[in-house]
């Protein structure tokens, strides 16, 4: 939550009107109420020297026309000064060149007579000017953002065949400063945080080609849909929409994310010209504390996370500058807020307050008046090159540690694979050698079997031969005796 020791910060335009009536009070008193007193005092002289009956009823006459002329007076003067403040803004559009590229948007708008401007500003004041003096026809590029063109206030899209097909998106250009800013490269892993309903998410899927993964997140139901249903049509097939709330994302669920984009809730105050808001102090402190929330956790919640950008349409330092001032100093992550003049090459005019050191003065501040731009604020944190490093480092020491881990489990199961399987084969090696052991066994039984056999068989024939000459013998002897 914002450090509100030093009290609530007076908006820069309750500060001109303090001034403006402060000064017409001066010139009032001077002008009447001096002179009328002056005439009031010498009353009685003239009283004396003039004895008028209606005297006191002509006086207070002259004071209630004094008055009158008053009260007309403040009214002119507020109504010119803030006239003086209001700029009729340029009519932006984006080109979503998911379906269509720049040359062949300019290409249609000519073929619809508009006539096309090449910006050939040196400078972006020379840039300023020349959109400022733009005709009902005329229209040329952003300075900035080429996939934007400028075109001449009030000129009407709603009907249009380009818009209607989506293939045009009305989106001011302070917002598309936001993308630009990002820098996001195709390929590469980005998340916006607040996304419905859509603007930003869809710029960057084309800013990325449509190639990559960009997480868009948003709680609330309806512009849930709204997101999704805007995703769809501009046919931003690289962004994957979540239904949640941010907040809610854990370390671990998102690890790949790369590139940040964040625009919370706020008071809106850069959003209309003439209206000046009034914000009390206790939502203004509850929107800066929701801000510091979103801020941190996308500081602390992304280990691989290189740049957020953080932006909001108001222009109350309290939910700005001093956002980034405190989540910035007490980060566990190490990030650093890049100087938006350095990354715009000094082609900008307004800054943040100086008020909170360099971190301030880094900062962006879109201004309807000089920027012709919707109120808008932006800051760009990068993260650390050693902290980020010093990240991957403990990852991959983590990823080492459990690859051991992991390897340690399977050597362990494998070892205890190995030890059954020796032990299997131990029994299965001693249950061959039983069993040919058996087998030779068996075999040396039959062969003594098989010589038992042939010893009774040789011996049967030995008996048989031996009988069979005992025969003969006898045969002969009876034959001789015969």
């Amino acid at each position: 939550m914002a450090d509100n020791s030093e009290g609530p910060l007076i908006p820069a335009h309750t500060k001109r009107v303090a001034l403006v009536l402060a000064n017409l009070f001066l010139y009032s008193v001077a002008m009447f109420t001096l002179p009328f007193i002056a005439f009031f005092g010498i009353r009685h002289i003239l009283t004396d020297v003039y004895p008028v009956d209606t005297f006191p009823r002509t006086a207070w006459s002259v004071f209630g026309a004094v008055v009158v002329v008053k009260t007309i007076i403040f009214m002119f003067a507020y109504k010119a000064y803030y006239e003086k403040e209001f700029v009729r803004r340029p009519r932006y559009v984006r080109v979503n060149t998911n379906l269509l590229t720049t040359s062949d948007a300019i290409r249609a708008f000519q073929d619809e007579e508009y006539h096309f401007i090449r910006c050939t500003a040196g400078t972006y004041d020379d840039f300023l000017k020349q959109i400022q003096s733009l005709t009902e026809y005329d229209f040329t590029q952003d300075y900035h953002v080429k996939t934007v063109f400028v075109f001449s206030p009030g000129t009407k899209f709603h009907e249009h065949e380009l818009y209607l097909e989506n293939k045009i998106i009305l989106q001011d250009k302070a917002t598309a400063m936001a993308v630009h800013l990002l820098s996001a490269p195709s390929g590469s892993v980005a998340l916006d945080m607040c996304a419905a309903p859509g603007m930003k998410t869809t710029q960057l899927a084309a800013f990325m080609r449509n190639e990559g993964k960009i997480y868009a997140v948003e709680r609330n139901e309806q512009r849930y849909k709204t997101l999704c249903e805007f995703v769809e049509k501009t046919g931003s097939k690289c962004v994957e929409t979540l239904h949640k709330d941010a907040l809610e994302i854990k370390r671990g669920d998102y690890d790949d994310v790369e590139y940040i984009l964040l625009d919370p809730s706020c008071s809106g105050s850069g959003m209309e010209f003439c209206v000046h808001n009034y914000i009390e102090d206790t939502r203004l402190a509850k929107l800066t504390s929701l801000q510091e929330k979103f801020l941190k956790h996308a500081m602390n919640s992304f280990p691989k996370a290189k740049r957020i950008v953080y932006s909001t349409c108001s222009l109350y330092p309290e939910e700005n500058e001093r956002v980034i001032t405190n989540v910035v100093k007490t980060s566990r992550a190490k990030w650093r807020v890049q100087d938006v003049k350095e990354l715009l090459k000094g082609h900008w005019n307004n800054f943040g307050s100086g008020m909170y050191g360099s971190i301030g003065t880094r900062c962006l501040y879109a201004k309807p008046e000089s920027d012709l731009t919707t109120g808008f604020f932006l800051a760009v944190l990068d993260r650390d090159q050693k902290d980020l490093e010093k990240k991957e480092c403990h990852e991959n020491n983590s990823d080492k540690e459990s690859r051991k881990e992991k390897k340690n489990k399977i050597n362990q199961n494998y070892d205890n694979d190995n030890s059954a399987k020796v032990k299997h084969n131990k029994a299965d090696h001693l249950e061959d050698n039983e069993i040919a052991e058996f087998r030779s066994e068996d075999e040396n039984n039959r062969i003594k079997i098989k010589k038992m056999k042939k010893s009774k068989h040789d011996n049967d024939c030995l008996d048989t031969r031996n009988d069979e000459k005992d025969i003969r013998d006898v045969s002969k002897d009876v034959k001789n005796k015969s």
